[in-house]
């Protein structure tokens, strides 16, 4: 059972650093992303205002979630920082920064769709082959925003 438990800790550990390295670049990443789209699907100013309008709503949520979730984490840190973790303590609190994490991808599947929904076929076809190539190189190509990787 311990083997188990270090398992997921550890799976949770290397997570929580990927997470949190991704949050650090988060802002620079939208900004990239942003041009890169603009270029690569040459969007309208209209579709660039109403994609900026949809990041302008919907990020207040996600950074309100993103904040949860780091709290969550470092709440994790700490009781596995204990001499003698309570497991059950360990799982509720992972089983909240998972349920945190579903909602954040949630989020980005919505501003995805929002966003996808401005596009005309041509551009929406075009998104859906960077996403693929992105994808065949181990990479997640966000397309809208950032979001996360996994459930």
């Amino acid at each position: 059972m311990k083997k188990i438990l270090f398992g997921v800790f550890a799976v949770l550990v290397l997570a929580a650093v990927a997470i949190a390295a991704e949050r650090h670049e988060g802002g620079r990443h939208m900004m990239r992303m942003h041009e890169h789209l603009t270029k690569a699907l040459n969007l309208t100013a209209e579709q660039q205002a109403s994609a900026k309008q949809i990041h302008e709503e919907l990020m207040p949520r996600a950074e309100s979630l993103m904040e949860q979730q780091h709290q969550q984490r470092e709440e994790l840190h700490a009781l596995l920082d204990t001499a003698n973790p309570n497991p059950t303590e360990v799982g509720n609190k992972a089983i909240a920064a998972h349920a945190t994490r579903k909602q954040l991808k949630a989020l980005h599947e919505d501003g995805m769709a929002r966003f996808s929904a401005l596009l005309t076929e041509e551009q929406r076809t075009k998104l859906e082959e960077m996403h693929e190539r992105h994808g065949e190189r181990g990479h997640r190509f966000h397309g809208f925003g950032h979001g996360p990787d996994h459930d």
